[in-house]
Order: structure tokens, then C-alpha cells, then sequence
């Protein structure tokens, strides 16, 4: 834990450790960027969940609670307790509904309806600010989840149950798949990396791509560190362009350090 922490500090700033990288082979390569991206996104899950939270229960369960039920059969929805459509669900913005109800067909789009999302007897539309709505149709929504012929019922407790359980588990669920997109990523960077900086370096001795895969997966740290940073702050983050191109200044600096010594150990033969 205490190298650990180390690097983290260290890929910033010292010569000596990304010279110690390329010659003493410490523990880095694809194991460190395994433990890098899993130990950073635990705070950004962490993060998310507790803005999930929040957002669960100042603005969803007190528009779950005044959702009236609602019976799906066959691909198709009604309201047996709602008399007058359109039927509209408010939150603390008055001008504007969360929620239109309209199996008529009367309303088509949440802009008609003045609201965010629009229900009707077929489907769900949600407004998008820019670009077309999204829409979820209800018979490839639902279908997977009843049995033909028995309608499925939503109700405001079921809805908010169904609500308070994604919020809380959503993180969990989503953390393996992340992760393996984030190693993807940042592993494919650091090849490009390593690659580009061994062509661009034409001082002597030349090192193994070995050692600059090494060094690059330290280059990466400050990315990742940043990153995180920034999501948890709720700032822009660096995005793929700024991500590739402090990776590689980073990777020339320990390429840098690295040749700054009179003989460079060769790769191990594992």
C-alpha cells in the first residue's frame, strides 16, 4: 500500500522513480493499471451513488408518490384511476410537469405535453433538450418480464421501490463493466504511448518496449488521479485528446529520466 501511494505522488514530479521504473522493473505494467483504474473508480462510484441518492430522494419518490397506476398488457397502457387525461405529475417547478399521462393520442411529444417525460398507451418519451427524444417503447420493454396474457402493474410504491433499488445497486452493477472499459482504454493509450515514444526518442541507449510500456503506465497515473478529480468535483474532464496528450508528455519525461543513465539494465527474460 505504501509503494502504492507512492507512485501516485511520484508519477507527477520525480525523475528518480521513472528511472528506478525502467531499471529496477518495479511493480508496474498491466497489474498496476488493473489496481489504478479499480482503486479510482471506487470514489467516482462512490460519488455517483451518493448524487443518485440525493437526487432520489428530493425529486423521484415525491414524483413516484403521485404516480397513478398503471396496467401494461400486451405492449399497451392504462389508467384505470385517472378519469381526465392528459394527466400531469408536477415537481417543485410549477410551470413545468415531470411526468404527462395520454393514452388518447391527443399529446405525441413531452414538448406538447409541457413536460419532461410523456407516457402514452404505447409508449415512454423523454424530453431531450437537443436532438430527437428518447423513446422506449413499451412491448420491448416490458416483454422480457411478463408472461403473455398477465398484465404487469405499476403502482407509486412499486415504481419508487423500483427506484430506491436501482439507485442503491446501480454502482455495483456497473463498476466490473467500467472497469473493463477503462482498462481497454488506458491500456490501448499506453501502447500508442510507449510506441510514439520510443520512436520519437533519439537519444542513446535505446529502451525495450518492455520498459516503455512500464514507464507509460506511470505516465498514466496523473491522467487517471485528474480524472478523478475532476468527475468528483463535477468539473470537465480532461477528455481523450487531453488524456493522450499528458499521457505522452509524462511518457517523455520518464523516457527522459530514464536514459539519463550511463548503462540501462536489459528486460527480463519472463
Amino acid at each position: 500500500m505504501t509503494s502504492f501511494l507512492r507512485v501516485l505522488f511520484a508519477s507527477f514530479y520525480s525523475k528518480d522513480y521513472y528511472r528506478s521504473v525502467a531499471n529496477e522493473r518495479r511493480e508496474t505494467g498491466v497489474l498496476y493499471l488493473f489496481v489504478l483504474i479499480a482503486a479510482a473508480l471506487i470514489p467516482v462510484m462512490a460519488h455517483s451513488y451518493l448524487q443518485m441518492s440525493g437526487w432520489l430522494h428530493e425529486k423521484a419518490l415525491p414524483i413516484a408518490s403521485q404516480f397513478p397506476t398503471m396496467v401494461i398488457s400486451n405492449g399497451v397502457a392504462s389508467f384505470p384511476d385517472v378519469t381526465n387525461q392528459p394527466f400531469r405529475v408536477y415537481g417543485k417547478d410549477p410551470t413545468r410537469a415531470e411526468v404527462a399521462i395520454d393514452t388518447t393520442g391527443g399529446l405525441t411529444s413531452p414538448q406538447d405535453a409541457g413536460a419532461n417525460i410523456l407516457v402514452t398507451g404505447s409508449s415512454v418519451i423523454a424530453r431531450a433538450e437537443s436532438g430527437p427524444n428518447v423513446i422506449l417503447l413499451l412491448d420491448k420493454v416490458t416483454g422480457p418480464f411478463i408472461k403473455q396474457g398477465h398484465p404487469l402493474v405499476i403502482d407509486s410504491n412499486s415504481l419508487g421501490n423500483g427506484l430506491a433499488w436501482a439507485v442503491k445497486y446501480m454502482p455495483v452493477l456497473l463498476y466490473m463493466p467500467f472497469l473493463f472499459l477503462m482498462l481497454i482504454y488506458m491500456g490501448a493509450m499506453a501502447l500508442a504511448c510507449a510506441a510514439l515514444g520510443g520512436a520519437f526518442k533519439a537519444a542513446e541507449p535505446k529502451l525495450p518496449f518492455r520498459t516503455l510500456f512500464r514507464i507509460t503506465t506511470i505516465a498514466l497515473t496523473p491522467v487517471v488521479i485528474l480524472n478523478t478529480v475532476f468527475s468528483i468535483a463535477g468539473l470537465m474532464p480532461l477528455g481523450p485528446l487531453g488524456d493522450f496528450i499528458l499521457t505522452l508528455g509524462y511518457t517523455m519525461f520518464g523516457i527522459k529520466a530514464a536514459t539519463s543513465l550511463a548503462e540501462i539494465k536489459p528486460p527480463d527474460a519472463a
